[in-house]
């Protein structure tokens, strides 16, 4: 991208590059619609694109229909389990390489390894930090791309 402007001490034109780092087509599956909110906006100050559904069953639904660069999951999202929705999207080879980021207020080892097992890219205890989101997302997005290469 670029900015083309007057210098204002030097009275000329100046223009200046600048990246906005990897801008990714994002799906969150969360049913808390305040929080699915604060992460939409959020996301999209940042430069993303993103789709917001609020059942798991509707995951699989969103991922065919538009197939996103990454998926931030509530792990407790009603209508499917985070697990079976991982295990689903990790099953199936049009979604193999989706990266996943659990978002949970479930701070178990249990659930935590079920994650991890089934093939989550990262999993976030809420509360977390969104510019920590933000690193994870375009960190998930980039060495995905560069594995389906």
């Amino acid at each position: 991208m670029q900015w083309v402007g007057i210098h204002p001490l030097r009275k000329t034109l100046t223009i200046v590059q600048f990246t906005l780092g990897i801008m990714a087509n994002i799906l969150i599956a969360e049913d808390n619609k305040e929080f699915a909110d604060l992460l939409m906006r959020y996301l999209l100050s940042a430069g993303h694109t993103v789709r917001v559904v609020n059942e798991g069953v509707r995951v699989m639904e969103e991922v065919h229909r538009q197939s996103p660069d990454i998926i931030l999951l509530d792990f407790l999202i009603p209508a499917g389990r985070g697990s079976e929705i991982i295990k689903r999207l990790k099953g199936h080879r049009d979604t193999v390489r989706i990266p996943i980021v659990i978002i949970s207020a479930l701070n178990e080892a249990k659930a935590r390894d079920q994650g991890y097992e089934g093939g989550a890219y990262i999993y976030l205890t809420k509360p977390f930090a969104l510019q920590d989101l933000l690193g994870y997302i375009e960190e998930a997005v980039d060495s995905s791309s560069v594995t389906m290469s």
